[in-house]
């Protein structure tokens, strides 16, 4: 018995289906989301053990080793040193106070901001993992759980730098200015006691550069709003 149901030998696809790989999605996408790859820098310290070495960060970015805030033997003034430190932990409120004044703006400005509500949520986000990683740094001193939080810290805030580029442009000279002043104090050589204040400025100097970033880049999107409704009113005038 010849059976009914054609072969797949038989079967023609029509010429004008082609099979390609979508290419210009991937590439879209990939511009979508480029600020998150920073985040990729959480999955080192997963590899790392999947290596079975500890985590670490790399020798010209060490985790630098601060004392125990009760101990501080190492310090001729303990009593100075806790408050040095105690400074520390406390300067990333910077961040919270920039975060919440960033979310209060952005539904105070209502529509306009659109996509500009996340960078509130990005700088909460950078001083709870700051406060965390610091925390830990202070009061156990610097292992593979230091370095691993240290991996997320950094990971969370170049996304979150990347992040307010993607949105807000590129940074003004004066949010160049401070941002600069800051990683210098971020990259200057220095004891456990020093690194405390120069690592606390730093704190303030980049919540103060993220704010202004994201004024500026609030204030230039509705410029261009307004350039171009003013343009549309022009074109129907002319009409």
């Amino acid at each position: 018995m010849t059976s009914s149901l054609p072969s797949f030998s038989s079967v023609q696809l029509p010429s004008s289906i082609k099979l390609q790989f979508p290419i210009s999605n991937i590439a879209q996408a990939v511009r979508q989301v480029w600020w998150a790859f920073p985040l990729l820098l959480a999955a080192i310290p997963l590899y790392c053990v999947a290596q079975g070495t500890c985590p670490s960060m790399p020798h010209w970015w060490p985790v630098v080793s601060i004392q125990d805030i009760g101990a501080a033997s190492s310090s001729s003034t303990p009593s100075l040193y806790r408050w040095v430190v105690s400074g520390f932990l406390s300067s990333n409120v910077w961040y919270f106070l920039s975060g919440g004044w960033l979310l209060s703006f952005s539904r105070s400005s209502g529509s306009q901001v659109g996509k500009f509500r996340p960078l509130g949520a990005w700088m909460l986000t950078a001083g709870l993992m700051s406060s965390i990683y610091h925390s830990v740094q202070a009061i156990i001193g610097v292992n593979a759980v230091t370095e691993t939080l240290a991996y997320v810290d950094h990971g969370i805030a170049l996304a979150a730098g990347c992040f307010y580029m993607d949105t807000c442009g590129l940074p003004s000279k004066r949010v160049w200015a401070i941002g600069l002043s800051g990683i210098a104090c971020l990259a200057t050589p220095n004891t456990p006691q020093a690194y405390a204040i120069l690592h606390s400025i730093w704190h303030f100097l980049s919540a103060a550069a993220a704010t202004l970033w994201a004024i500026e880049g609030h204030a230039g999107k509705i410029n261009k709003q307004n350039e171009v409704r003013l343009e549309r009113i022009m074109r129907l005038v002319h009409l």
